[in-house]
């Protein structure tokens, strides 16, 4: 039994079978003092969905890579489209508060928490505690974390990358970082869910700046233009759009930190300079 913390979601894991607690990436976050908010559990015994009760109603289907389905007693997750045939294990069925999940079927020395399950029970998670996952870098600078947000080759890992070399900075993660409103102020943490620079930090800290990114010839730092920035902060967050309730308190944490950091879109080349001149 291993326990695990991210963004001050515990979580807890029993894995039986020769399954593993989880993969390398949640080193940073293991924390068996955490107090527990779910407990992940895995059998090797097989299960089929599709046997009495079916699948119920589906919610979302990612693609033909994962799929969830509300059975009215519990949410079923599929790591396979509904039309192609069963998998190779890993199916899940997770309680409606999302405080239990049971994992299938995992092969001896596969990891219970993996993806994409671990990050859909986070984007659950999250937004009952205040929380809103982002599609972002964040690095710590002067005690602050600054957050760098934009789609896949924007050059969020890029740009974390340049702050580690030229500041020699923690960077929280260069793909995935969760936003919280705790009390008065802004917090950012660190997920296992990195980008091709697998950098990632179970270290939190109050947000210092919010940056659009976007890849130029010059540097320099500007307004965002008339609804650039909510566009550009909604795009980034990952919500639960099949869950009314959740994608509202995920919205209400972006509010928060759109109020208290107008995002700023920060223009850069991909060298060093970048840090150098937009951030002295």
């Amino acid at each position: 039994m291993a326990s695990f913390q991210i963004a001050e979601v515990g979580i807890r894991v029993q894995a039986d079978g020769g399954a593993r607690p989880a993969g390398p990436e949640y080193r940073p976050f293991r924390d068996d003092a955490a107090d527990v908010h779910v407990h992940v559990s895995a059998t090797p015994e097989t299960w089929s969905p599709r046997g009495p009760g079916g699948l119920g109603h589906p919610l979302f289907d990612a693609e033909s890579t994962w799929s969830l389905h509300d059975r009215g007693d519990a949410l079923v997750f599929l790591p396979y489209s509904p039309g192609q045939p069963d998998g190779d294990g890993g199916e899940a069925e997770i309680s409606r508060d999302f405080s239990y999940v049971t994992v299938f079927g995992l092969p001896r020395g596969a990891p219970v928490l993996s993806y994409p399950l671990d990050e859909l029970l986070f984007l659950h998670l999250l937004p009952d505690r205040g929380g809103v996952l982002l599609h972002a870098s964040a690095v710590l600078w002067r005690g602050r974390a600054l957050l760098f947000l934009g789609p896949s080759g924007s050059g969020k890992t890029t740009l974390s990358l340049l702050w580690k070399k030229a500041r020699g900075v923690t960077v929280l993660s260069d793909d995935r970082v969760a936003l919280r409103v705790k009390g008065d102020e802004i917090w950012a943490s660190g997920t296992p869910w990195h980008g091709t620079g697998r950098q990632a930090s179970g270290q939190s800290a109050p947000v210092g700046g919010l940056y659009l990114l976007i890849k130029a010839g010059a540097n320099r730092l500007r307004a965002p233009h008339p609804g650039e920035a909510l566009r550009g902060m909604f795009r980034a967050a990952f919500l639960p759009h099949w869950d009314e309730a959740r994608v509202h308190k995920g919205l209400f944490a972006l509010d928060a930190a759109i109020a208290a950091f107008p995002p700023q879109v920060a223009e850069f080349r991909p060298e060093l300079s970048a840090v150098e001149e937009l951030w002295p």
